[in-house]
């Protein structure tokens, strides 16, 4: 992983939070978290040394994940845990799944064609359950982990996640834009920024991505606002604002450089 993703890894808050810009890495941390909790795999860091584990090993365990609608299941959520060539390895092939195939044992399909998955079972007893953030939030099973990618519908629907990982020490990660609108979400971030242990925050970006051609990163600043720049790129909270000037490649390439500090609005 990209030596910020493991920072995230490392980290064993209750709440971990990564945001990120546009092709961040943001998304991958997080989905490689979930595939190494459900199938045991560990986790390595940037030399390849294996990181402290964080869930059980004598159970199966009760995994949720939550999408934003059904969509966003099939299309992100499934797709970057269960097929190959959902990611690239460091020299640029496909990567096989993350969890591969031969480890399902049962799947309880919402859509097949569409791969709208409610539950998938694992070799090893652990159960993966995907939910809409559109639907009211399930109540009764106790969680181990919980999966949130990217912003919400109802946010009650993961404060009852949360809620429901108490009983077992369970831990919830949540993977994001920086959107101003995702109020849960950047209210968690600024909890972990004030310092509170529970929370953890790991800020992605563009810029730091070593697997993104640095020059086609620049091309594509060029013409951004400052303000989709600091979204976009530098993965930072910011409200866009349609007045302001485009910023040539010269002044983009020299906003970087100054390595601004994340902005949090206040709510």
């Amino acid at each position: 992983p990209l030596p910020k993703a493991v920072e995230f890894h490392k980290s064993s808050a209750m709440y971990r939070l990564i945001l990120g810009g546009n092709r961040s890495g943001a998304s991958l941390a997080a989905a490689v978290e979930v595939a190494s909790a459900a199938t045991g795999f560990p986790v390595t860091d940037t030399i390849g040394s294996e990181l402290p584990n964080k869930y059980p090993e004598t159970r199966p365990m009760d995994i949720l994940v939550i999408g934003y609608d059904w969509e966003h299941i099939g299309r992100n959520i499934y797709r970057q845990l269960f097929e190959d060539g959902a990611f690239k390895l460091w020299d640029g092939s496909p990567a096989p799944a993350l969890i591969p195939h031969h480890l399902r044992i049962g799947t309880v399909w919402r859509s097949s064609l569409l791969r709208y998955f409610d539950e998938i079972l694992l070799e090893n007893g652990t159960k993966i359950r995907a939910e809409s953030s559109l639907e009211s939030a399930s109540c009764g099973t106790q969680w181990d982990l919980v999966w949130v990618d990217g912003d919400v519908s109802r946010e009650s629907v993961v404060k009852e996640a949360g809620m429901r990982c108490i009983d077992r020490g369970g831990r919830v990660i949540w993977s994001a834009f920086p959107d101003p609108d995702n109020d849960l979400f950047r209210q968690y971030c600024r909890l972990a920024q004030d310092g509170d242990p529970k929370y953890h925050h790991t800020l992605m970006r563009m810029d730091e991505n070593p697997h993104l051609n640095q020059k086609t990163v620049l091309e594509v600043m060029r013409g951004m606002t400052e303000a989709e720049i600091r979204a976009r790129v530098f993965g930072e909270f910011v409200l866009p604002k349609t007045d302001q000037p485009k910023v040539n490649l010269k002044d983009a390439v020299k906003y970087g450089k100054q390595g601004k500090s994340l902005v949090w609005m206040a709510s």
